[in-house]
């Protein structure tokens, strides 16, 4: 990210150096870009201040940290809920604000969820809740 940054700022600084700031798109661009990356740097910088590490011993019940193994008709599957900065569902790891997270948290092992999905209703069925 650094070296966007100074890539950036060059490039900002080469543009004014071009004349006429009004009519300078390379300038413009540019400055939207520097400002798109100051306010991401301030996105994380604020992430970063407020993380809290969730350490999770509880397997009674689904909650923030745990992963589960459900079942759906005849497939089995593992979902690693995580809060929303952690997800990525290609690697199982689910948004705890998602519908099928939001639906599996504070459920037992046993129990069977119904989550409204863009094919239909889907039943999850809880087999195993660990870390």
């Amino acid at each position: 990210m650094t070296e966007s940054l100074r890539v950036t700022k060059a490039t900002i600084n080469e543009m004014k150096s071009a004349g006429d700031l009004r009519e300078n798109d390379g300038y413009t661009l540019s400055l939207e870009a520097h400002e798109s990356n100051e306010r991401r740097i301030g996105e994380i910088e604020a992430i970063l201040e407020n993380y809290e590490i969730i350490e999770n011993a509880d397997t009674s019940t689904v909650t923030t940290g745990n992963k589960v193994d459900v079942k759906v008709g005849n497939k089995k599957m593992t979902f690693h809920i995580v809060s929303e900065h952690e997800a990525n569902p290609l690697e199982q790891k689910i948004s705890e604000k998602s519908p099928i997270a939001s639906a599996l948290i504070n459920k037992e092992k046993g129990e069977t969820v119904e989550v409204e999905t863009p094919g239909g209703v889907q039943k999850y069925k809880i087999e195993k809740i660990y870390n």
